[in-house]
């Protein structure tokens, strides 16, 4: 028997009927696993995509490991993910909404049918310059490379 009965796919409560390894014991947080139900694991291993979403604690979840799998409609209601760094920008011809030159940016989408679309995002070069510096951040200004500032050109992506 496996510790949880039901699917833990959002909305799902078929009985599970196998349990999908999210963090493997080598990523030295533990090992994390979760169970899905025969229809959603044949979901998996066709290559659809999905997401773990932890519960918050602060919201009365049991405890830090306690989560839900998103899916399908689920996964493109929640998040926007990206599949493929920016194919081209362009700067110049757009304006923000308060007047200001913008940037346009386009990326790649992953839908939650595996399906992709090209998603323009519009930004003030203030707001990029501030998404770069969080990013940064997050993956360590080593791996950042050559900092665009707000004058320079952006060049359109290869």
């Amino acid at each position: 028997m496996w510790p949880v009965s039901q699917c833990e796919v959002l909305r799902c409560g078929n009985p599970v009927s196998r349990m999908l390894l999210l963090i493997p014991l080598e990523a030295g947080a533990g090992r994390l696993e979760t169970g899905v139900c025969t229809e959603h694991g044949r979901l998996i291993d066709a290559g659809r995509p999905w997401r773990w979403e932890p519960d918050d604690p602060a919201m009365g979840a049991p405890s830090v490991f306690s989560g839900h799998l998103v899916m399908g409609d689920d996964f493109d209601s929640r998040h926007v993910t990206v599949i493929a760094p920016p194919s081209r920008a362009t700067r110049g011809l757009t304006r923000a909404p308060d007047g200001s030159e913008a940037l346009t940016v386009y990326v790649e989408r992953l839908r939650g049918d595996g399906s992709t679309e090209l998603l323009p995002i519009l930004m003030g070069l203030e707001t990029a310059q501030r998404v770069i510096d969080r990013l940064c951040q997050y993956v360590g200004r080593a791996q950042c490379g050559h900092r665009h500032g707000p004058q320079s050109d952006v060049a359109p992506a290869p």
